[in-house]
C-alpha cells in the first residue's frame, strides 16, 4: 500500500482501519499529519474516541488509543497523548512517564519534559540509554544541569 499525496476518502478511512488484519491502521494513521489537515485530525482522533467507547473488548478499544497516541505524537499534543495512555492502561508505568516525557520535549517544552523525567526516576528508571539521551537534549534546551545522581549511576 502507498499513502501519497492523494486524499484519502476519510469517510472511509476508518473503516479501512476497523478491520485491521495487516497492518493497515498503522501505516494509515503513522503518516496521518502528512495527508490530513489539522481539522481532519482533530475529527478523527473524536471519532476514535468514539469507536474506542464502543470497541466489544478491551484488546480492540486499546488498539484505537494506540492510534490516538499516534497522531498525538505528530501532532506534539502532550496533553491528548497523556490522555490516551492513561485510558489505555490506568496507572502510568516508568515507560509512559518517559514517552509522555518525549512528546513534551518534541512539542518544544523541556522543562515539562524534565518534570516528567524526574516523574519516572521517583518511579525507578526504564531504558537508561533511553533516558541519558532524552536527559542530554533536554539539558541543552532548559540550560541547567539536571543531576548527575538522577539515573542512579547509569549517568
Amino acid at each position: 500500500m502507498s499513502v501519497g499525496p492523494a486524499q484519502p476518502d476519510r469517510s472511509g478511512g476508518i473503516d479501512l482501519m476497523s478491520d485491521d488484519n495487516y497492518g493497515v491502521r498503522d501505516a494509515v494513521i503513522e503518516c496521518a499529519d502528512q495527508y490530513l489537515s489539522p481539522g481532519d485530525l482533530n475529527a478523527l482522533v473524536d471519532h476514535m474516541w468514539e469507536r474506542t467507547e464502543k470497541a466489544p473488548d478491551e484488546y480492540r478499544g486499546r488498539n484505537w488509543l494506540f492510534a490516538i497516541e499516534s497522531i498525538a505524537r505528530q501532532i506534539k499534543d502532550p496533553a491528548l497523548f497523556e490522555k490516551a495512555r492513561r485510558r489505555s492502561w490506568g496507572e502510568l508505568s516508568v515507560a509512559a512517564f518517559l514517552d509522555i516525557a518525549q512528546v513534551h520535549f518534541d512539542a518544544g517544552d523541556p522543562q515539562s519534559a524534565l518534570e516528567w523525567l524526574q516523574k519516572a526516576k521517583a518511579d525507578g528508571l526504564h531504558n537508561p540509554l533511553f533516558v541519558r539521551a532524552l536527559r542530554s537534549e533536554v539539558r541543552k534546551c532548559v540550560g541547567r544541569v539536571v543531576s548527575e545522581d538522577f539515573a542512579h549511576g547509569t549517568a
